[in-house]
């Protein structure tokens, strides 16, 4: 029970002083609502992709995580499901964008592929540099 309550206590110190911080120095970009949740969102790089609606044969190689965050206690205060399945979306419309697109599944991973799953970053990184090797 003591080991509870001071995670609940330690969490709770670290989201305000998150905040705090937040609010001092606010990430660019504005915010959208998803659900009760805020998320920040780059107008810069969403143009970027908007526009880039056609790449063509320009190879992609998308990394797709298991879940967005692996479930934890610390994920129960996010709201999970809502975030994977705009996750989802996003890899279907990345795929959308080339005929030279291959996905790699980094099951054992959440968000953080490069933390969790280094060896499909390299996999990745491969695959694309053997693709331009190949082309010319």
């Amino acid at each position: 029970m003591l080991i509870k309550t001071l995670l609940l206590i330690s969490t709770t110190f670290y989201q305000k002083i998150a905040c705090w911080l937040e609010d001092r120095n606010p990430v660019p970009g504005k915010l959208i609502n998803i659900g009760e949740y805020s998320l920040h969102y780059w107008e810069e790089s969403a143009h970027q992709v908007s526009v880039a609606n056609d790449l063509g044969i320009v190879p992609i190689v998308s990394i797709k995580a298991n879940s967005f965050f692996k479930p934890s206690f610390w994920t129960m205060f996010i709201p999970l499901k809502k975030a994977n399945q705009l996750r989802e979306k996003m890899h279907i419309e990345l795929g959308k964008l080339s005929t030279d697109f291959r996905q790699i599944e980094a099951n054992q991973s959440g968000h953080f592929v490069w933390i969790d799953q280094l060896l499909v970053i390299i996999e990745a990184v491969k695959t694309i540099l053997d693709k331009i090797k190949y082309s010319n």
